[in-house]
């Protein structure tokens, strides 16, 4: 509800973005960012940009900030539209449930990689050591 009745708005609609004199692409309406609280110390935060190219142009867009207005990232319109068609359109709960059904289905171990094997040289065997990645980054700085 929060991205329809709150979002959607800025966007179509009463469109908030217009031009200025020299042509440029501006916020020229009235907004409020609109935080959507998940636990009372993590939160979303949407608001719309102005979204500039190096090539000159710009286009409509979308901030996103998790939990502080430091840690955020810039969307245009039309990938938020299809964000939000996803998110409003699919069955979480379902989705979770079925992918459940999968989780002790055969082949195991697909896409896993054991990181404590590299881990070698602490446990006294120096001679997997040199091709331990993390152990040359050490070793580097």
């Amino acid at each position: 509800m929060v991205i329809q009745n709150n979002i959607y708005p800025w966007f179509i609609g009463k469109n908030i973005f217009g031009t200025d004199k020299s042509g440029k692409r501006v916020i020229k309406g009235e907004f409020t960012p609109v935080q959507f609280p998940l636990t009372d110390q993590k939160f979303i935060t949407f608001a719309p940009i102005v979204i500039d190219y190096e090539n000159g142009q710009s286009s409509e867009g979308l901030r996103i900030s998790i939990n502080t207005n430091e840690e955020y990232f810039d969307i245009t319109v039309n990938k938020f539209l299809e964000f939000a068609y996803y998110i409003i359109h699919t069955d979480m709960y379902a989705v979770a449930c079925s992918m459940l059904n999968y989780v002790k289905t055969k082949p195991y171990l697909v896409n896993f990689r054991d990181y404590t094997e590299y881990n070698r040289y602490n446990n006294g065997d120096s001679g997997t050591s040199q091709n331990n990645f993390f152990r040359n980054i050490w070793l580097i700085i």
